[in-house]
């Protein structure tokens, strides 16, 4: 279990592999959600749901940023 920094500053639970792809997605600033695997998208999802990722769209195309970058797109509400 690692901790997380959200966006007020609060700390939050994650585990490793939620860590790494919180990381990935940071270090890379956006990943399409047909580039992850199965798997990947699960963790993601929670990562949204932890607050530590953001859900994006921009037109036809879904991706995942850090909750810290700051993007025009509206999040996906569904």
């Amino acid at each position: 279990m690692r901790f997380a920094e959200i966006s007020d500053g609060f700390p939050t639970y994650i585990t490793n592999d939620e860590a790494f792809l919180a990381n990935r997605i940071k270090h890379e600033g956006k990943v399409n959600k047909k580039d992850l695997s199965e798997q990947d998208l699960v963790i993601a999802d929670k990562l949204v749901n932890k607050n530590v990722l953001k859900r994006r769209r921009n037109g036809k195309e879904i991706y995942f940023v850090g909750n810290d970058d700051k993007q025009d797109n509206q999040p996906i509400t569904d």
